[in-house]
């Protein structure tokens, strides 16, 4: 079943929507939330969570690509979750939590931006980059890869993987102070 097929059964609001979204994408929704959590409860958890945002959510939205849309919904729950267990233990599996803590104000400063503003930001950061380094900040930051995971598929050292986001990161800072979000 295609995705326009899917999203029409939502509208319906019929509930063999949500079992065809799991048919058609369960497996890479619990890849995507265990890219970020090591307990099988916390992923399912998070897979069922999200595709119960997509049940309250569609309608209204109408989203042009079904899984990039859930996939979204699933990484939302799956940090969330991630930020509670570390929370709650001061340690644990913070696998991309790295990214925020490299482009946080400075001295706990509170003006943070709103989503769309970040995401307006976000986009055109990434659209400044080659598609070399766009998969690569994408795989590590949104999809929640290991280091390890993306150096085997690139065929490089981790070291260098690490060294890249790395300066990504940096461009990614110096980019956001350009655009006066950053101090």
């Amino acid at each position: 079943m295609d995705d326009s097929s899917i999203i029409q059964l939502f509208f319906s609001r019929s509930e063999a929507a949500v079992a065809q979204l799991l048919a058609q994408y369960g497996r890479l929704f619990h890849q995507l939330a265990r890219n970020f959590l090591s307990s099988e409860e916390d992923v399912e958890e998070c897979v069922n969570d999200a595709v119960l945002d997509a049940w309250n959510t569609i309608p209204p939205q109408s989203p042009r690509s079904l899984s990039a849309y859930s996939c979204a919904l699933v990484r939302r729950r799956a940090v969330d979750r991630l930020r509670h267990k570390t929370a709650e233990c001061r340690g644990g599996h913070a696998v991309c939590l790295e990214l925020e803590e490299g482009i946080t104000a400075p001295d706990g400063a509170e003006d943070y931006l709103d989503q769309q503003e970040l995401k307006t930001y976000l986009n055109a950061f990434l659209a400044s980059l080659s598609p070399e380094n766009r998969r690569l900040f994408v795989r590590r930051y949104f999809y929640g890869e290991s280091i390890n995971a993306i150096a085997d598929d690139l065929k490089i050292r981790e070291n260098t993987v690490a060294v890249r986001l790395s300066r990504l990161r940096e461009q990614l800072r110096s980019y956001l102070r350009e655009q006066d979000v950053w101090i």
